[in-house]
């Protein structure tokens, strides 16, 4: 039922963002584009699923800068929560960074305690003394 999803185009994309969507994580500005994730496999990303009759009901995307593995969009189908599917994502994910022998780095929103308890229970724990800064976009740098 679980597996690495080997074959990658727009139809799978399309499954992915759909599920994305509806488990409330598809976002825009994240600019997770298929071309985005695409390039990010050609380069060592993972990306495993859970199907039932050809239908994908979880998934999560795991990206490797070779230092570290880094968990993203883990989402479960509504329909299908709570019944230890992303349990199992998250044992093939920890399984894959044994395989590589590198650590895994995820970020979680505060109040999604449910995937807080989840990380939890496998080991992952706040990074004391951090916050998180990002910039999203391409805009230029330079002051106007």
């Amino acid at each position: 039922m679980k597996y690495e999803i080997t074959h990658f185009d727009r139809k799978v994309f399309n499954d992915i963002t759909e599920l994305w969507n509806l488990a409330g994580i598809g976002k825009p500005t994240r600019g997770d584009t298929f071309e985005i994730v695409q390039s990010t496999i050609s380069h060592g990303a993972k990306i495993s699923g859970i199907y039932v009759n050809e239908k994908l009901i979880a998934t999560c995307w795991i990206t490797n800068d070779w230092r570290r593995l880094f968990l993203h969009h883990m989402a479960v189908h509504p329909e299908y929560q709570n019944r230890g599917l992303g349990a199992r994502l998250i044992e093939d994910a920890l399984d894959y960074g044994k395989e590589m022998e590198l650590q895994m780095k995820l970020d979680v929103h505060q109040d999604n305690t449910v995937a807080i308890h989840l990380y939890t229970k496998y080991g992952f724990q706040p990074l004391a003394g951090y916050f998180q800064m990002f910039r999203r976009g391409f805009q230029s740098w330079k002051s106007k």
